[in-house]
């Protein structure tokens, strides 16, 4: 980072400056409004820095608990020694004859290091705990993995260069890997419009080999979805933003093709999913890993026709379901899907809840380095796959139009040359 000084001009209201001015007074050894106004700037980058999945974080976690809680201490070691790679050290101070204080430093991926302090702060018996997290940031400076090389000159004035790799926020085997499931889907929905809406014929996109294409797309993206989401941060905001770009699809389907509206589509599906698995993040980091990916992928298979009303997998069912459990909006966007209901993308909550679960337990699974970092093949960049994989929402919404769009004017110049 360069030293050199560039001066600026901040203008703020008077009464803002008079707190500035008291707080730069209160901290002693800052006697100047640039000096307090660079430590603030340096604070709230590193804090967003910090928030970001896959910075490489330092951490303390302080908490008080009540040491006569039952099984409590037991429960908090077992949690400790099952991330020995992350947490630096730890202290513990007897406060009372009830409580105790224990303060543990930590190491590691942000997500990694969040995820053990919620499965330790929502431990029962845990009374109140506080996490700060901080950075260097130095090795954040790239987006993904590169190789650079690095200069430097000995005593004995030889010179000689080593390749130097950088360590990214992001894992671009997952942009990569989202990116190609995306352009797999954006060529199934060209094959789609070329059959529903231009009338070709391809009997095979409407028969097995279609169907396994869009099945394909389809568990991808949700077990890759629910790998990320224990990657991320902000996913109840995330949720939020996922679920409203739903909405939007569905009215302007609703309004412009209704009879090729989408009800209950992938956007809605993904929103719903990471909202409703909020409350329950600390319950999901303390259960074991291998029981939850067990347990997600057994009830997926059991549920995955309960659309087709039953309970089964692809047409081997075990049992039918009540009819009177297929009988509304409500009841549809859960999966138990009403008569007469259609929709051109259909994903409700029930199967495909479950195997986005199976998507969280294998993030939990998946091996980690000493730095807490995930152990994901490593990959460059894939320049179109990585571009179109860390912008998916965006793609999404405008590549039906698009393509629409294209294949119409493609039909238009046909018909004029014919």
């Amino acid at each position: 980072m360069s030293s050199e000084l560039a001066r600026v001009t901040v203008a703020m209201p008077a009464d803002l400056l008079a707190q500035l001015d008291r707080y730069t007074q209160r901290r002693g050894t800052a006697t100047n409004r640039s000096e307090a106004v660079r430590d603030l700037v340096r604070a709230a980058l590193v804090r967003e820095t910090t928030e970001e999945p896959g910075a490489y974080v330092f951490a303390t976690l302080t908490m008080v608990f009540d040491h006569h809680a039952t099984d409590l201490r037991d429960k908090l070691d077992s949690i400790q020694h099952a991330h020995v790679d992350a947490i630096v050290s730890s202290t513990h101070v007897h406060v009372d004859e009830h409580n105790c204080l224990e303060v543990i430093i930590m190491k590691g991926r942000s997500e990694q290091v969040r995820s053990i302090a919620d499965a330790l702060l929502g431990t029962k018996g845990v009374l109140n705990g506080d996490l700060v997290v901080t950075t260097v940031g130095a090795e954040h400076e790239h987006p993904c993995e590169h190789h650079h090389p690095h200069t430097h000159t000995h005593a004995d004035g030889t010179t000689h260069t080593h390749e130097r790799c950088w360590v990214s926020m992001r894992y671009c085997f997952l942009d990569n890997l989202r990116g190609l499931v995306f352009i797999s889907m954006a060529l199934f929905h060209t094959m789609w419009d070329l059959t529903a809406l231009f009338g070709w014929d391809a009997p095979w996109f409407s028969g097995m080999p279609g169907y396994v294409w869009q099945q394909s797309i389809l568990y991808s993206f949700v077990l890759i979805s629910g790998f990320c989401w224990g990657l991320g941060r902000r996913q109840l905001r995330r949720g939020l933003e996922v679920f409203g770009c739903g909405l939007l699809v569905t009215a302007v389907t609703a309004l412009a093709m209704p009879q090729e509206a989408v009800y209950f589509g992938v956007l809605s599906f993904m929103g719903a999913a990471m909202i409703v698995l909020v409350p329950f993040r600390g319950l999901l980091a303390k259960a074991p890993a291998w029981a939850g990916l067990l347990l997600s992928a057994a009830l997926f298979v059991l549920a995955r026709d309960i659309p087709r009303g039953a309970l089964g997998f692809e047409g081997l069912d075990i049992c039918s379901l009540p009819s009177a459990l297929y009988a509304n909006w409500a009841t549809t966007a859960l999966g138990f899907q009403m008569p007469g209901f259609a929709s051109t993308d259909y994903v409700p909550f029930l199967p495909w809840i479950f195997l986005y679960l199976a998507g969280y337990f294998l993030w939990r699974l998946c091996p980690r380095d000493e730095s807490g970092r995930l152990r994901l093949p490593r990959q460059k960049a894939w320049p179109v796959a990585a571009f179109v994989g860390r912008n998916c929402l965006p793609f999404y919404l405008v590549h039906q139009p698009v393509i629409y769009g294209v294949l119409s004017l493609a039909a238009l110049l046909v018909g004029a040359m014919g």
